[in-house]
């Protein structure tokens, strides 16, 4: 994490990027909707990429919870692994 930057801002950090893209997900794959036009995986990368964008600098961007302790395994060290991979 980023100097300056405790776990619990770290989660929060994590928190609304992981909820902005499941959102994201939510709303363009929904088949009810008739209303959504163009392409879904472009805009769930766009989704992805403004994520990154905006936590990496200070979590390292988790966003996939499963990435973060996968990268926590193979390094064997999980302080802290639940808020985003080291930096």
């Amino acid at each position: 994490m980023a100097g300056g930057i405790n776990s619990g801002q770290g989660l929060g950090i994590e928190i609304i990027a992981t909820l902005q893209l499941v959102l994201c997900v939510l709303a363009t794959t929904d088949r009810r909707r008739t209303d959504v036009t163009g392409s879904a995986p472009l805009a769930i990368g766009l989704s992805v990429a403004l994520g990154h964008l905006l936590a990496i600098d200070y979590t390292g961007c988790g966003i996939n919870p499963a990435r973060s302790f996968g990268s926590a395994l193979v390094a064997n060290d999980f302080t802290h692994h639940w808020v985003g991979p080291k930096t």
